[in-house]
Order: structure tokens, then C-alpha cells, then sequence
């Protein structure tokens, strides 16, 4: 069975509308969708959907649910962002009636001029935030990024844990940035994911940066999906659509990837969240 639970329209930073989105999942062989559009955040972002824009957005989904019902299983939710003090995770699943939330980190700290710093904005953006904010400074930086990580699990968990090593995104770009090999950042990683084994969370295969060239591997790679595997993590397959023709692009690859890693069995979710396991 194949299924998506992290998807993008132009409801915020996706290509297309909604329901281009939903044909293309039915052309290609999925049988349940989740749309998560990134929610609204409180400052100006060019990729977050703005809060005048949740009751037409709900109104959507719930059309091309009806009209689809037949050939597809779509869920209503959101692309979180979790900010320190401004929990809304689950506020807005319970207010909003949503089926699924997929919480992110995508912000880490701020400029001096107020300007949030955006990790996953560009490679540039990246760079001026190491230097301008943490000095230089990876560890320090890194640190940062997987206690908030480590927050959003804890204080406001949301249904699956998108991209957890979000922070390597750029590091072929920039030339290994980050040594990942290093102790002190797998002692990160590591600590990170014993506190999602503890939680209620489904971590998910992000698939994105592989097919878009600008990583090797899935996020999160394979050492560290092999670590989730021994701390009995679950975990989903998600492709990160921002298009139509992303769904071609990475789900027998990451089925594949999965294996190697020594899962043999992924979650699924149904209406209302429900989740059920499915061999793969």
C-alpha cells in the first residue's frame, strides 16, 4: 500500500493546487494522502500559509475528499512549526479538527533583527546563521536545533516527526559541513531518538532531499534509522510533495532503504489518525 502524509499545494509553498496533487496520488497508485500545508506561523513567511487562509483551506480538502472518495483516502492536516513559547500543535489539530499533524523545526533562533532564522530556506541563509547567530559555531548550532527537537516531542508531540536530521540538508553543498561522523554529534542524534522511542510519535522517511540530488541518502540516513530500528521507533514513508510528478520519484527506493535498515513493517494512518501496521 502506498501512502504520502506529508504533502504541499499552493495553499502555501507547493506548485500546484490541492487537487493536482490529489490526482496525481491517484494516477500513481496511492491509496491515502494526507494534505499538510505548512501552517500559519505569527511573523511574515513567505511559505506559511497566512491564518485568513485555514477556513478555505479545510473547505478544499473536505471538497476533494467527496469527490475522490471513491479512489482515494484523503487526509485533512498540517505542516506544523514548533516555536518555543507558541505551542500550537495540538491546537490546532483539536480546534481545526484535523486527522494528522506533521511537526518540523524549521526556525532555530533569530537574526538581530528580529528576522527568524529559517534553517531550511536556503544553503546561503544557513551560513549566515552559523556565523551571525552561533559564531561558527556547529556544535553550539546543532545542539540548538535537536533540543528544540527534543522540545517539540516533548511538550507539544505531533503525529510524525518530519525530516529529524533536517539540519544535514545542505551539508554536501557545503562541503560536509557538519561531520556527521563526529561522536559528539552522533551522541546528539542518539539522544534525540531515545526520546522519541519514548513518545507517542511516528517518525517519518523524508524523501525529498534524495530525489531533489541534494543528499545521498533519505533523511534520516541509514545509520540512524538502523538506531531507530533497535529503539523500536516506528516510522512512515513520506515524500515531501511539493508537485505532481514528485510522487514517481523515491517510493520503491525508500521501501528498499527502509529494508536495508531492518524494518520490515511501517504505520499507516486512516481518518481521524488512526494508525494500523503494515508489513512492507
Amino acid at each position: 500500500m502506498k501512502t504520502c502524509y506529508h504533502t504541499h499545494s499552493d495553499f502555501s509553498d507547493g506548485k500546484t493546487s490541492m487537487e493536482n496533487i490529489v490526482k496525481a496520488a491517484v494516477d500513481n497508485g496511492f491509496e491515502i494522502i494526507g494534505m499538510t500545508d505548512h501552517g500559519p506561523v505569527p511573523f511574515p513567511s513567505a511559505w506559511n500559509m497566512p491564518y485568513e487562509k485555514i477556513t478555505s483551506y479545510l473547505q478544499e480538502i473536505n471538497r476533494l475528499k467527496e469527490k475522490y472518495q471513491d479512489k482515494i483516502t484523503l487526509l485533512k492536516g498540517l505542516e506544523v512549526d514548533f516555536l518555543p513559547g507558541f505551542t500550537q500543535i495540538n491546537f490546532l489539530k483539536k480546534s481545526l479538527d484535523l486527522d494528522i499533524t506533521v511537526g518540523s523545526v524549521h526556525y532555530v533562533s533569530q537574526f538581530d533583527d528580529g528576522t527568524p532564522f529559517n534553517i531550511d530556506k536556503s544553503s546561503d541563509v544557513f551560513l549566515r546563521g552559523l556565523k551571525d547567530i552561533f559564531n561558527n559555531d556547529i556544535q553550539k548550532f546543532a545542539q540548538t536545533y535537536y533540543q528544540l527537537v527534543i522540545k517539540m516531542i516533548t511538550e507539544d508531540p505531533p503525529d510524525i516527526i518530519a525530516h529529524i536530521t533536517l539540519l544535514e540538508k545542505y551539508n554536501n553543498r557545503l562541503g560536509g559541513i557538519i561531520n556527521t561522523e563526529e561522536t559528539w554529534y552522533r551522541e546528539l542524534v542518539k539522544i534525540t531518538l531515545y526520546i522519541v522511542s519514548l513518545s507517542d510519535c511516528v517518525m517519518e522517511i523524508n524523501a525529498r532531499s534524495f530525489y531533489r540530488g541534494l543528499l545521498d541518502e533519505f533523511v534520516p540516513p541509514l545509520w540512524v534509522l538502523q538506531y531507530a530500528n533497535k529503539l523500536g521507533i516506528p516510522i512512515t514513508i513520506n515524500g515531501d510533495v511539493h508537485a505532481p510528478e514528485d510522487f514517481t520519484k523515491y517510493w520503491d527506493q525508500a521501501v528498499d532503504f527502509v529494508k536495508a535498515a531492518g524494518y520490515s513493517q511501517i504505520i499507516i494512518f486512516t481518518e481521524k489518525g488512526q494508525r494500523q501496521t503494515v508489513k512492507i
